[in-house]
């Protein structure tokens, strides 16, 4: 027991709440994961994943109202205190990319131009065969950060594509009588990411030295099979985000 007590005293005793409740808020067009208020206990951590929808891209993150720029995770650590994070998502702009068949070379020809697909189809159908969309760029995606180069070979009327700008420079120093520089086409991507990338694989027509272009593996597969003593398979060109 206490003895020889001199005076009153008052004890105090504070008591933290168990839990303090994070609550993510996430805008039309994707996720926050977990997608509820949580209620983390003192000292913990809690971890939320996002993500766009199909179509759509991470446009911002904020965490307290403090904007965190475009993440796909976030760990409140030793949470000690309500928090909030929210996540605000835009529909991707999609860029479609138009293939011809130059009949004479047996080369592909790109653009991304809507003006130029229907100048070469209105004037050009006798050399070039329209294909339709070989594939899309994603203007929206951080992936295509690099331009694709293009050139022109007036001797067969040929185009040639490349993502290197060390390559663009080599050409231009050295074969300038030969490619014709008509600058950049649109934007790739120099790697593959994680995210959905499209490969675009290059081959060298030995007969007349055109490059022939194409996203498509089992038509490069097929090339490689039936048409190797016309085609030598250089290996990957570029990458597309998608």
């Amino acid at each position: 027991a206490c003895t020889n007590r001199q005076a009153d005293h008052t004890l105090g005793v504070i008591i933290a709440p168990d839990t303090y409740a994070v609550t993510p808020t996430a805008g039309a067009g994707g996720t926050i994961t977990p997608g509820t208020v949580q209620n983390v206990a003192w000292g913990t951590n809690a971890t939320f994943c996002i993500a766009a929808n199909a179509g759509f891209h991470v446009t911002g993150v904020s965490v307290d109202g403090n904007p965190m720029g475009v993440i796909a995770t976030y760990t409140f650590t030793n949470v000690t205190a309500p928090h909030t994070i929210s996540a605000t998502f835009a529909a991707d702009v999609i860029m479609p990319v138009y293939r011809f068949y130059n009949m004479r070379s047996g080369s592909h020809f790109y653009t991304a131009s809507l003006a130029e697909r229907n100048q070469v189809i209105a004037t050009l159908s006798t050399i070039y065969r329209y294909e339709g969309v070989a594939y899309s760029v994603n203007l929206s995606s951080g992936q295509n950060n690099v331009p694709l180069y293009r050139f022109y070979r007036p001797g067969n009327g040929t185009h040639f594509y490349t993502a290197s700008a060390a390559e663009r420079d080599n050409i231009i120093a050295t074969l300038s009588t030969i490619y014709r520089y008509e600058g950049e086409a649109y934007n790739v991507a120099a790697q593959e990411f994680p995210q959905p990338t499209l490969t675009v694989w290059r081959f060298l027509n030995i007969r007349n030295g055109s490059h022939f272009y194409t996203e498509s593996a089992a038509e490069r597969d097929q090339v490689i099979a039936t048409l190797s003593a016309s085609y030598a398979y250089e290996g990957v060109a570029f990458f597309v985000g998608q």
